[in-house]
């Protein structure tokens, strides 16, 4: 009897101990499965970040996609949005205020909602009543510094270092002669696209040989004596193709332009175009911005064959914004 019931515990604790042993396998099992969807939802959500991650960077930085497809690295400016300003010039005189007038008033085609300032370079001082003119006509506040625009260098070098611009890291170029008659299709105007983007011109002029043989000849011996490295040998080769086969000067109609400022503001930048002015002042703005812009500007939204959508400006000398004065202005009582 006493046989018999230790064999029973024995049997007991035998099939106890198998029960234990299935029980723990089930539960590894178990928990081996539940694993692997886990370990796959944490490499989803690691891709998942790292893509957005990556996205956004390239964003803020401003990776730019070029026209051949590569895509252009960042640069080591700081992510921020740029500070813009509209930038013009205008005589004391009643057909050009009245022509700004309308160019002020056409800037409501771009997408900025009159956020962007404009800023109002004057030969002399602007009378109160002219100054209570163009305010009538735009709805963006409008700042009329002390500094003259009636230097001829005002629009080659001057402008990029006048303290009353301090503030601004862009500024579009307008004309008192030019408006905008349509929405423009170039979003980003009054600024540049992004914060690695140097330069926006308007479309290509070509000067002859008596007007740019000699700056050519110039700027590639001033490269070599101050080891100047060139920032845009793209733009710098097209320059270069185009006077040794066609004997012509690839050059901006800088009446449209947006410009990066800090660029325009290094001392490299500034000796270069002194020691161009004082070589020879005949080498006007076009043909200097080109140049300056292949030396030192490495991102440039190329130039169109054609104005913007909807930009107008008048070459003309004798109907001078005839296309722009079909809009309407204020007349200004002198």
């Amino acid at each position: 009897m006493a046989s018999n019931t230790v064999l029973l515990e024995l049997w007991l604790w035998q099939t106890n101990r198998i029960k234990i042993i299935a029980t723990m396998t089930r539960t590894k099992r178990r928990r081996e499965t539940s694993n692997i969807p886990a370990r796959l939802r944490a490499v989803v959500v690691f891709l998942f970040v790292a893509y957005f991650s990556i996205a956004i960077i390239s964003k803020d930085e401003g990776t730019v996609l070029e026209e051949n497809g590569n895509v252009k690295r960042p640069s080591s400016r700081k992510l921020r949005t740029d500070r813009k300003a509209i930038v013009t010039t205008v005589q004391n005189s009643k057909s050009d205020l009245e022509d700004l007038c309308r160019a002020l008033r056409s800037l409501k085609r771009l997408s900025d909602r009159d956020s962007t300032p404009v800023v109002v370079f004057s030969e002399t001082p602007l009378d109160d009543k002219f100054r209570t003119y163009l305010r009538q006509c735009t709805e963006r506040r409008l700042d009329f510094p002390t500094d003259s625009s009636g230097q001829k260098l005002f629009w080659i070098s001057q402008v990029f270092t006048l303290r009353s611009l301090s503030s601004y890291d862009t500024i579009m170029r307008l004309e008192s002669k030019s408006c905008w008659k349509e929405d423009s299709d170039l979003l980003y105007l009054p600024g540049l696209p992004n914060t690695t983007v140097d330069y926006h011109a308007g479309i290509n002029i070509k000067f002859n040989q008596d007007t740019c043989g000699s700056l050519v000849d110039f700027a590639k011996h001033y490269i070599v004596e101050n080891h100047v490295i060139v920032q845009n040998p793209q733009l710098w080769y097209e320059i270069d193709e185009k006077w040794r086969q066609e004997r012509k000067c690839i050059a901006y109609q800088t009446h449209f332009e947006v410009i990066r400022l800090d660029l325009m503001r290094q001392e490299t930048v500034q000796l270069w175009l002194q020691a161009a002015i004082e070589q020879d002042p005949k080498w006007n703005e076009q043909l200097l911005r080109s140049f300056t812009v292949a030396m030192i500007a490495s991102s440039v939204i190329p130039p169109s064959k054609t104005s913007p959508t909807g930009y107008s400006f008048s070459l003309g000398t004798r109907r001078p914004g005839a296309t722009c004065r079909s809009l309407p202005a204020p007349r200004l009582e002198m």
